[in-house]
């Protein structure tokens, strides 16, 4: 294209005459001028003029006035000042002008490229550059910008552009700035020395995953360790947003901004390779092939080219998908499951296009034929199968699919297969997105679960119940007897679930709970479980698969509807005590992590949802009256509930072990408070005190579970700003040894010291060595943790208290270990080291002089 074509540039008395056309002699004259201060006026000038331009104008100044200014005075002018009002000029030009060329904003970029890297010069040249994107796109200035990067030896200049192209990507939005081109920059700029640049080029990582999500990381494999634990910091500051907040938008499309690479890109912007080449006649002729070990081997070669693509691959696979589907009916069933899942991934690796019969071909209904095999490992992969094409295509559009071919096939299928694939649509309702707002998928289901109620076999007949009840816990009999005669399918199935509802109406009177999942971390949301009788009929089976990554999101509808739907147990009545027996416990913490987690604040909605989710766990235990306390509006309301569930405390200890994880999560989420009460913190820390007093009282210990839910939350806000709380909070972390393992509690301990509230680094530091006192060195660094390294790193903080105490903690390392002391604190500065051994020798001689022994 013309506008593309290089143009040669103008010399001295070409640029002159320009200038004086455009903005006059006088103008021209300045800007050649050799006082700083002539060149600053004429630039002036020129930028007044611009701003004085209409857009046509604009238009038709444009290209002679960039060639003459690189000319006159030229990009490279000592004075930052002239430059400064140069690019002021550029971005004006380029903000008004309707049709900004590319090679003139090629220009620019070049121009302004190595001058981000000087502080003066690099507000003025970011604004230019802000402008050129929003003429021509982002992605064709941030091309040019790493091209001019790369070629200069400077590596501030790499490391501010990156910087740079991090501001682009948030208010232009990840898909405007050319995704596949900026992750190719950062993964190279990553592998720089310069540490700069390294953490610029993470940066820009981040701002991306804001835009993007999880699935960035699928393009980051081939990154070292240190750099993707660098990345991950910032993905954690950057979490992703499903509506991403654009503040600036491009006038026209780019044709000439992207790399120049060819990658197909999906609807989530991250590029997807074409392995159409790769889907060669042969292969799918070996498919077919009367041998089958050759079918075997080409269904291999399918995972092959699926995982050299990094398991993203854009839909146009020509006969793949319908080859892998004849494969499902193959005579060797072994075969037969790894076509299943080799399907299951290929939809997993082409995404929501997979939902397009063009793309899928369908094989969704196929999958669920083979839930009817009668080999379990066939119906396990097609289980398996069906997973994957939820997660890739969505629930709408994979489960009316299921239902479909369910009651096609239900004169076929076998009880157990119909069991099976009922049990997969109830995990795919509690662990999809399912909403009441999406009919159809709850239609679906409604469906899918008449053919197991209709059918003779008894475990179909519970499966297809099951299925039935979560639906009706979603949305009430009314909407599901609506559904139920809407259906299309024999009168014998719209009769079974009719007869379900109405059933279910009589026995909803009864004595019905709700026990949901616990959450994985203390503050976040939990999903609710399938509804549970009292006296312990069913209990919920597992999520859709390890595929699927728990949202918040689903939750909530869940959690109303079930609160509305069941009404408390009997026995929980205000004359009762305040908390009943609990022996679901362990079932809850098979499911919380063992491993310490970092402690995060919660968000506003974030504390919301998890509020409404215990309170929902907390239900069936809590006294009916308390438990509106604890979740009042009202601080005096929750000091109310604590008097409550003190009593019981005292009255009935033994009730305590059972819902000890429950009240611990009730505990941080008051810890979390945006803005406690402080008043009511005190009274939480009191009861929380009182608490482990009983634990400890009872012979019992808290759990590794436990443990990791609570103790990083009482860690980060033992710091707290007024002393009256951090008396009460050093109370409470005195009493955690007594009820957890004291080698365990030092490892979060040791988290603290990486704390930026300097109150919360000194707590831990007199915690540790309260520690150390009681137990020894050898306990504190049992866990693994290098408590006394860590600490010795304190010794050289900035503040004067952190070293005194860092000093005080390694002080009593030596006293309680003597020289061996020296070996757990590992290498040290000299000073250091000279402040150390004086402190040892006047702590041995102290200890001498009191009789206390030798260290």
């Amino acid at each position: 294209r013309p506008s593309r074509l290089p143009a040669p540039p103008l010399s001295k008395e070409e640029a002159a005459e320009r200038l004086s056309s455009l903005y006059g002699a006088e103008v021209s004259r300045q800007l050649a001028s050799g006082a700083w201060k002539e060149r600053l006026a004429g630039m002036a000038t020129v930028a007044d003029a611009i701003d004085a331009m209409s857009p046509s104008a604009c238009d038709a100044a444009a290209e002679h006035t960039v060639r003459a200014l690189a000319a006159t005075p030229g990009f490279d002018d000592k004075n930052f000042q002239v430059l400064g009002k140069a690019f002021d000029a550029l971005g004006s030009l380029a903000a008004k002008a309707p049709a900004f060329s590319e090679r003139d904003g090629a220009r620019v970029v070049v121009a302004v490229a190595e001058k981000l890297a000087d502080v003066k010069l690099r507000g003025p040249g970011a604004n230019a550059l802000t402008s050129v994107s929003e003429a021509l796109g982002p992605s064709f200035v941030l091309a040019r910008l790493r091209r001019s990067a790369d070629s200069h030896k400077n590596p501030k200049v790499t490391s501010e552009a990156l910087l740079f192209c991090a501001s682009l990507l948030g208010e232009f939005g990840v898909h405007a700035c050319g995704i596949p081109q900026v992750i190719d920059w950062c993964k190279a700029s990553l592998g720089l020395t310069n540490p700069a640049c390294k953490a610029a080029a993470a940066k820009a990582l981040g701002a991306m995953h804001a835009g993007v999500g999880p699935g960035l990381r699928d393009f980051l494999g081939e990154l070292k360790e240190a750099q993707m634990k660098a990345v991950e910091v910032e993905f954690a500051r950057n979490p992703f947003e499903v509506t991403e907040k654009v503040t600036r938008v491009v006038r026209k499309s780019s044709s000439g901004g992207s790399s120049g690479s060819s990658v197909p890109v999906a609807s989530d912007g991250l590029p997807r390779a074409d392995v159409s080449a790769l889907v060669t006649e042969k292969l799918i002729a070996d498919m077919g092939d009367a041998n089958w070990k050759n079918r075997a081997a080409a269904v291999e070669c399918v995972g092959g080219i699926l995982a050299d693509a990094g398991f993203r691959i854009a839909p146009n696979t020509g006969d793949l998908m319908p080859a892998l589907g004849k494969r499902f009916a193959d005579s060797n069933r072994i075969l037969a499951a790894n076509a299943l899942a080799m399907a299951g991934k290929a939809a997993a690796a082409i995404g929501p296009a997979v939902a397009e019969r063009r793309h899928g071909h369908g094989l969704a209904g196929e999958m669920t034929r083979q839930m009817g095999d009668s080999k379990p490992s066939v119906r396990a992969a097609a289980a398996g199968a069906l997973d994957a094409w939820a997660i890739a295509a969505g629930l709408e559009k994979t489960l009316p699919v299921v239902a479909d071919k369910m009651v096609e096939l239900a004169g076929k299928m076998s009880g157990d297969g119909k069991a099976d694939a009922l049990a997969w649509t109830l995990r795919a309702l509690q662990d999809g997105d399912c909403a009441e707002d999406e009919p159809s998928v709850l239609a679906a289901a409604v469906a899918a679960a008449a053919v197991g109620l209709a059918d003779s076999k008894a475990q179909a007949r519970a499966a297809g119940s099951r299925v039935m009840d979560e639906v009706l816990k979603r949305v009430g009999s009314k909407r599901v007897m609506a559904m139920s005669r809407e259906m299309a399918a024999p009168a014998a199935m719209k009769a079974a679930a009719a007869a379900h509802v109405e059933k279910a109406n009589v026995e909803r009177k009864g004595d019905i709970v709700l026990a949901p999942e616990p959450s994985s971390s203390p503050t976040l949301p939990a999903r609710p479980a399938t509804s549970k009788l009292v006296g312990g009929v069913r209990a919920s089976t597992t999520g859709i698969s390890s595929l699927r990554a728990s949202r918040p999101g689903t939750a909530r509808g869940g959690v109303a509807s079930s609160m509305n739907a069941f009404s408390a147990p009997k026995e929980l009545t205000p004359d009762g005590a305040a908390l009943r027996k609990n022996e679901d416990k362990d079932a809850r913490l098979r499911k919380l992590p063992k491993k310490p987690v970092k402690f995060e604040t919660s968000r506003d909605d974030q504390l919301r949802v998890a509020e409404v989710e215990l309170k929902v766990a907390l239900a069936p235990y809590v006294r009916s009256d308390v438990h509106a306390l604890l979740f009042g509006k009202d601080f005096k309301a929750h000091m109310s509930a604590m008097e409550h569930l003190e009593a019981t405390l005292a009255s009935s200890p033994e009730l305590v072990s059972g819902n000890l994880d429950l009240l611990l999560r009730w505990v941080v989420l008051r810890f979390c408070e945006q803005a406690p009460n402080t008043q009511s913190l005190l009274r939480v820390l009191d009861f929380t005190k009182s608490l482990l007093v009983v634990v400890k009282e009872q012979g019992d210990r808290l759990s590794e579970q436990e443990g990791a839910l609570f103790l990083p939350a009482l860690v980060d806000k033992c710091g707290h700003a007024m002393e009256a709380a951090r008396e009460k909070f050093r109370a409470v972390l005195r009493l955690v040894p007594g009820v957890f393992p004291a080698s365990r509690a030092a490892g979060y301990l040791v988290r603290g010291l990486d704390s930026k509230n300097t109150k919360t680094r000194l707590e831990m530091l007199d915690a540790l060595e309260l520690l150390m006192e009681r137990h020894g060195l050898d306990v504190v660094e049992r866990g693994g943790s290098k408590a006394m390294a860590e600490v010795a790193k304190l010794a050289d903080a900035r503040d004067a208290p952190t070293r005194a105490a860092a000093l005080a903690c390694l002080t009593c390392a030596y006293k309680v270990a003597g020289e061996d002391a020296w070996r757990h604190i590992g290498r040290v500065g000299p000073l250091v080291r000279e402040a150390l051994e004086d402190k040892f020798a006047k702590s041995a001689k102290e200890m001498a002089r009191n009789q206390e022994g030798a260290p």
